[in-house]
């Protein structure tokens, strides 16, 4: 398709105003896609992230797309006004979709970036072209000196990474308002490996100064170095023979140079060693790019005097450039998921174990806020083959927050629904019993092993399986699609970090109803007894007990952000007294202090239905068609209870 640049009416100041962060200096549209177009697209797009069920998750959405580069103002690492590029692409439909804000992982070159549809080395254009296909807004920065942008890359840091993304987001919302297109003011922020210390650069940088109110409701990453001067050095290269990215760390050396961080007193060749000097001035000083150029053995890469240096002194300019572009350690107030994989040898996996820890240690104890921020490992995959373990669960996770734009309801299964607040997505509605609503699982791929592996579902049961990410092949009504999935086993904690009080035997928890979604109830043996609803648990100012029978119970918190469960012990002298009758799975479910000898159901309109002796604690009917019921109870003790039931 021809590419035609387009200079925006009332986009780009006039010369005689004085250019600003964030103004527009160009757009340049780059796709125009039919959606027989979109999957021609995908198959020369995806270079090694090809496996076919992943190819056929994204073929599974069918919708035309428009993707445009836009040439903006941002600030380099000198704080000199420079220009910088990125991408913008975007479903081609006509309703309201919501924003998600990407940054890329560390790139080849500086043309295997976004707005040219590329992704770094063999990567290909998975995770960008992921988020338009599950129905968002793109927003993808190719950052300062990258891309047709000025200057050279200024790598891993802070200050320019979180700049060229907040204005970039500027400068795309120029675009897309002159351009009609309908959103929600609603953004995600991802990002992988660089992209995921970008990510959380432009959270940071926005708890300290946000001039422009840009708020995002998530932030999903994975695999990012937030600990640089720690973690990343020490664990990852330091202690280790061998580094598959050493040409890397010398992009990062050449970016400490440059802004005040010399690592020499008269040349580099104090640095780098004489075997690999002139590759590191062709690929790193005059921007020629590479990232495989280096020795895996990363000490033959410097000199013997800068190894001791930077081993054993902790205030080596090296370690000091790096400390001032770590992330972890802030108050860090906006829900978030790390992802990682558990081997990674690029970017050691403590990165995200310790930022979590660390993040979380802002909050009060009793402040259970601090769960909006959770870890996720994947397998032992490595760094590039972490990269679709990343795509699915940052659009899994995104989906189940967000406010709509959904293509089929294979996209729904994922995501609350958002005009009925009190519908609990099925596939979500429990971490600890998890239901597919009726739809048949196929099969299962298991991203959570070396290499991923797809097996036959033996059984429609997703309780069993293991903590990860997997790609879940399902039917109904003779239609099969892919879903992502994310199993996370619900954190437990202490009733008394949880229960905030406990009076006439309602229990009230420490929690914002408004995130509310549900509370699950099991018995001991891991029965589910009761769902509450957020309306109901409003209604009622917590949770009822009266009607428990004296055991101890797991209590799931089904929210917005995160699922906790904690346990609880119940004493109570009524439970004897008590029946209680309630509807779930299109079945009426009767529990008793006391025996039920029989158990009769009638339709509304006086049809007998069903008839059955218990003579046990408990009844559940067989599966009924949706309406309204009379269930006629007998106790052994001779009572007799009669309930009206709406299915």
């Amino acid at each position: 398709m021809k590419k035609i640049t387009l200079l925006l009416a009332g986009l780009t100041a006039p010369f005689y105003f004085s250019q600003q962060a964030g103004d527009v200096f160009s757009v340049e549209q780059k796709l125009n896609l039919t959606p027989q177009g979109v999957v021609n697209f995908i198959s020369g797009n995806l270079g090694e992230q090809n496996a076919p069920d992943f190819v056929s998750y994204l073929n599974g959405f069918n919708l035309g797309l428009k993707a445009y580069k836009i040439t903006y103002y941002t600030k380099n690492e000198n704080n000199v006004l420079v220009k910088a590029t990125g991408l913008v692409m975007y479903p081609n439909v006509n309703y309201k979709l919501s924003t998600v804000v990407s940054d890329h992982g560390t790139t080849d070159s500086r043309n295997n970036v976004p707005s040219n549809l590329k992704g770094t080395m063999t990567a290909g254009f998975a995770v960008e072209l992921s988020y338009v296909l599950n129905g968002y807004i793109l927003m993808a920065p190719d950052y300062v000196g990258m891309g047709t942008g000025d200057g050279i890359h200024p790598y891993v840091h802070y200050p320019t990474e979180a700049s060229a993304t907040i204005d970039f987001v500027t400068a795309a919302n120029k675009v897309l308002t002159q351009q009609g297109v309908k959103r929600y003011d609603e953004y995600f922020i991802t990002g992988y490996s660089q992209g995921a210390h970008a990510a959380m650069s432009t959270l940071k940088k926005l708890s300290i100064s946000n001039p422009t109110n840009l708020k995002f409701k998530y932030a999903f990453m994975g695999d990012g170095p937030y600990d640089f001067s720690g973690v990343t050095l020490q664990k990852g290269v330091i202690e280790k023979e061998t580094y598959p990215f050493t040409s890397f760390f010398a992009n990062v050396l050449n970016t400490c140079n440059n802004i005040g961080y010399k690592t020499y007193t008269n040349n580099i060749s104090e640095v780098i060693s004489a075997e690999y000097m002139d590759k590191y001035n062709y690929h790193v000083v005059q921007d020629n790019g590479g990232m495989l150029w280096g020795p895996v053995i990363w000490k033959k890469l410097f000199t013997t005097n800068f190894i001791n240096d930077v081993t054993n002194n902790q205030n080596n300019k090296l370690r000091q450039c790096l400390r001032a572009s770590d992330v972890y350690d802030w108050y860090n107030k906006t829900p978030t998921t790390l992802g990682h994989s558990t081997v990674d040898l690029a970017i050691h996996p403590e990165n995200t174990s310790k930022t979590i820890t660390t993040q979380r240690g802002y909050y009060p104890w009793w402040d259970v806020d601090k769960y909006k921020l959770e870890s996720l490992y994947w397998g032992p995959v490595g760094h590039v083959g972490g990269i679709i373990p990343f795509v699915l669960a940052s659009n899994a996770k995104l989906n189940t927050v967000r406010s709509g734009g959904f293509f089929n309801e294979w996209a729904m299964l994922t995501s609350k629904n958002s005009t009925n607040q009190e519908t609990v997505n099925n596939l979500y509605n429990s971490q600890i019993k998890p239901d597919l609503n009726g739809k048949k699982l196929i099969e299962i791929t298991d991203f959570n092993k070396e290499n991923s592996q797809n097996k036959a579902a033996v059984q429609n049961d997703l309780s069993k399986l293991k903590d990860g990410i997997y790609l879940l092949k399902v039917s109904e009504n003779n239609a099969t699609q892919f879903v992502p999935y994310i199993k996370n086993t619900p954190k437990t904690v202490a009733e008394n970090e949880i229960v905030k009080s406990e009076n006439n035997h309602i229990l009230s928890l420490r929690i914002n109803e408004d995130e509310l979604k549900s509370i699950n109830i099991f018995d001991q043996d891991k029965n589910l007894i009761k769902t509450i609803t957020r309306k109901n648990y409003i209604e009622n100012n917590g949770i009822k007990l009266d009607n428990f029978d004296s055991q101890e119970y797991t209590f799931e918190i089904v929210s917005e952000y995160y699922n906790l469960q904690f346990n609880k012990k119940i004493e109570n002298s009524n439970s004897r007294e008590t029946v209680d009758i309630f509807a779930q799975n299109k079945m009426i479910n009767i529990r008793s202090g006391e025996e039920i000898k029989n158990v009769t159901i009638y339709s509304i309109s006086g049809e007998l239905i069903q008839n059955n002796e218990s003579n046990k604690n408990e009844f559940i009917s067989n599966q009924l068609q949706p309406g309204v019921y009379i269930v006629n109870i007998s106790m052994k003790s001779g009572k007799t209870i009669n309930k009206k039931v709406k299915l």
